[in-house]
Order: C-alpha cells, then structure tokens, then sequence
C-alpha cells in the first residue's frame, strides 16, 4: 500500500534516470564529449529531478498533492506556449496571415500606393511567373546534397535567375540574382578591393523589399561598391563559410547579426558535421566559386522535387517533433552564446586581419525589442564576447532606430517581420555614419 501511494516519486525517478541516460548519450556517444558545455545545463536538471524524486519519498501526502497540482498545471502551461508558438512560427513562414490583419493591411497598401495588395502565395506566384519566364526560381537558404560518392553544401542561390523572396508589405519582392546567386548587380564582382562586404541572414539579402531599397544598395547609392552575400537562414557559421568561399578583396567586412533567431540558427548548424569543417578545419573550401553550374541544377532539381510542392504545406513530423521537445520554450530560457560563437567571430576576425579588412558587428534588433525598448537576455553576452575580441560593435537599436519619433514604422504596417525600405534605408545610413564615411 505504501508503495501504491509513492507512484509519483517513483515515476519522478524514472523520468529523472532517464533524462540523464539520454542526456549522456547526446553528449558523451553521439557528439563525442564536443558539446558537453552545451549539455551542462541538462547535467544540472537531471541531478536536481534526481534529488527531489528521492526527497519525495518522504513527503506527506498533502504536499505531494500540491506538488502534483503544480507540476501538471506548469507542463499543461509550457505545452500550451509551445503549440501557440510554433503555430505563430508556422503561420508567418507559411504567410497564413489571419484575414481580418490582411483586409486591414490591403487597405492601407491600397490608399499608400494605389495597388492591390498579392494575396498570393509563393507557390502561386511562382507558378504565375514560370508560365512567362523560365529562368524563375525561389529563394533558398543553405542545403546539403549528394552527388555520386560526394557532398556539396550550397550557400547561395540560382546564379542569373529572377528569384522570389517573400511578401509581408503587400508585394512579392524579387531580384535577378548575380553569377553566384547573390543579391546583387554582377557587375560588382567586378570590382577590385570593394568597400564593403555585407554578411549575415534574410536582413541583409534584403527580404522582403525590391532591389534597389536592401542595404547594400542603399550604400551603393552612396558612391560605394560592395557585396550583399546575406541569405535567408543564416546563422554565424554558415555565415563564416559564405566569407571564406566568396571572399574578394574588400576594405570593410560586416557582419550582421539579427537577435531574433541567430543563436538558435547556430545550434542548428554545430549539428551539421559537414558544415562543422570550415570550424574545425581552416584548410576547408568547398571551391563553390568554380561550382555553380552544378550548384545551379541541384538548387533547381531540389525545387522541382520538393519545395515546389511542399512549400504551403507544415512538416508535421518537424511540428510535432520540436512541441514534444519543447523546443520554442527551451531556447526562450537557454538562449545564450555557444562555445562556438565566440570561436567562429575570433577565426572571422583573424580572417580579415590576413586580409588587410575592417571587420564591424552590427547587432539588428528584433520587433519586440524595437517595440518594448528592453534588451534581450542575451544582449550583453553577446556584446561583451564582441567587446572581448576588440571588434566594434554597432547597436542599431540605440544608434538608429530609437531616435526614431515613430520607431515601429520601420516595419511592415508596423507588425513583426523584416523591416521595410524605410528600415533599411535608415540602417544603411547608419552603416555609413559610423562606418563608411
């Protein structure tokens, strides 16, 4: 009977083993010991789940009822974040904006401008343009294929194809992309030590606005040359790639780091091993420059085979799988520099040095920030690891945006997403006052 009433305790305990076996496993078997700084915090939980299992053994048992109470109602509360969550991340990538927010933004896109507003999906549109030009493709972030007995991880998109962005202003925003399939006018390839070299994700390549109002075209608009070799996805790894395959001779890099998602970009990219070589191994390079003919057919072949029919669609299993993990939740509270972030800026840094550049880190600030004026958890961690390795750092919500009367207009009808071609325009005049002038 005794035992009848320490079920909980018991399953206390067998959830607390397990999660410490598991625990032991991703850091120990299947990463080798590499991430245990990573796991430490898991360490720490798991010991502490451990100790209160055992403790609850002698609990009465009206503290365990309160005990149990709380526990229920806390996971019932973090599972409810969590599918909300993901179905707000799901909702915005799928552009599945809710109607009474998109009649609203029709409106004031029809009173600014005189034009309907495209309610169109990407897969709408892109079928619409291929019906009149073949060299139509969508943007892309970075992926892995396999061709014969080898592996090509791709960075850039179709290079010479009219490419298809997103849509959060009431058009779809496209470029010709250039012969690396970069966001830029080809004839800055042609440049010899150019002014700049802009690194960094969706922010700088420019989504969701037509060239010429992205950042490196409004520096251009400034008598500067320079390379946009942003793409949507980017975390700081692949970032580091992208300059060590492309780099050309260049008197400033910079490197955009947006708070909204590029520490989580980054534990997505130490997962993948083949990328972990331009960390690991600073010999490493792909010669992707010499590769684009062949990068073009596995983009396009990649496209034709799945994107282009699962691109309205939710991964379930990715759905699912990441509300189990409570993985939103996880990263809201374990949101801080890796290792592996101050590592990749020192080796980007001794990089540019060799190189004879400037390198800056411009620090974007996300719609909440702009909105509530408070810094993120990990601001300052990150702004210390940059002030730690003696590279400038750029604010560009206390040095841009918060002077702003109106601040929020620096977003599409003032809701979360990219910033609009107002947002970009005072960036690029911010990255020429500090910078550039």
């Amino acid at each position: 009977m005794k035992n009848h009433k320490n079920y909980f305790s018991y399953l206390i305990l067998l959830v607390s083993f397990l999660l410490l076996f598991y625990v032991t496993y991703k850091s120990e078997l299947y990463h080798q010991g590499e991430k245990r700084d990573y796991y430490l915090h898991y360490y720490y939980l798991s010991i502490i789940l451990i100790f209160f299992s055992f403790l609850s053994f002698y609990l009465n048992k009206r503290i365990k009822t309160y005990i149990i109470i709380c526990l229920v109602s806390s996971i019932t509360a973090f599972y409810l974040f969590e599918i909300y969550y993901n179905y707000l991340i799901y909702k915005y990538t799928l552009n599945a904006t809710n109607l009474e927010t998109q009649k609203r933004n029709s409106i004031k896109y029809k009173n600014l401008t005189g034009k309907e507003y495209d309610k169109r999906s990407r897969l709408e549109i892109y079928k619409d343009f291929k019906k009149n030009k073949k060299n139509v493709t969508l943007s892309v972030g970075s992926m892995l294929h396999s061709i014969d007995l080898e592996k090509v991880l791709t960075f850039s998109g179709v290079s010479g194809y009219k490419t298809i962005m997103c849509n959060e202003s009431g058009y779809y925003a496209t470029y010709e992309s250039d012969r690396y399939g970069f966001n830029n006018p080809d004839n800055q390839w042609n440049e010899n030590n150019v002014d700049f070299i802009l690194i960094g994700d969706s922010f700088v390549q420019g989504g969701c606005v037509n060239r010429p109002n992205d950042i490196a075209s409004n520096l251009r608009k400034l008598n500067l040359t320079g390379l946009n070799l942003g793409i949507g996805g980017n975390g700081p790894l692949t970032n580091f790639a992208i300059l060590r395959e492309y780099n050309i001779q260049s008197k400033n890099i910079i490197w955009f780091f947006y708070e909204g998602n590029d520490l989580i970009n980054l534990e997505r990219e130490i997962k993948n091993k083949y990328l972990m070589n331009y960390l690991k191994d600073q010999n490493f390079n792909q010669n992707l420059k010499s590769k684009q003919k062949l990068i073009n057919e596995l983009i396009l072949t990649t496209i034709n085979d799945n994107i282009k029919e699962k691109i309205d669609k939710i991964n379930y299993y990715e759905f699912f799988s990441k509300i189990i993990k409570l993985y939103q939740l996880r990263q809201f509270i374990f949101n801080s520099p890796k290792p592996e972030f101050e590592q990749i800026l020192k080796l980007t840094k001794d990089f540019t040095l060799k190189n004879n550049s400037n390198l800056y880190f411009v620090y974007l600030p996300d719609f909440y920030t702009v909105k509530t004026n408070l810094k993120k958890g990990h601001y300052y961690k990150v702004k210390n690891i940059v002030n730690k390795l003696d590279i400038p750092f750029i604010d560009i919500h206390d040095e841009v945006f918060k002077k702003q009367a109106e601040p929020l207009k620096v977003f599409p009808f003032q809701q979360n997403g990219h910033y609009n071609e107002a947002g970009y325009q005072m960036i690029s005049e911010g990255i020429f006052r500090i910078i550039l002038k």
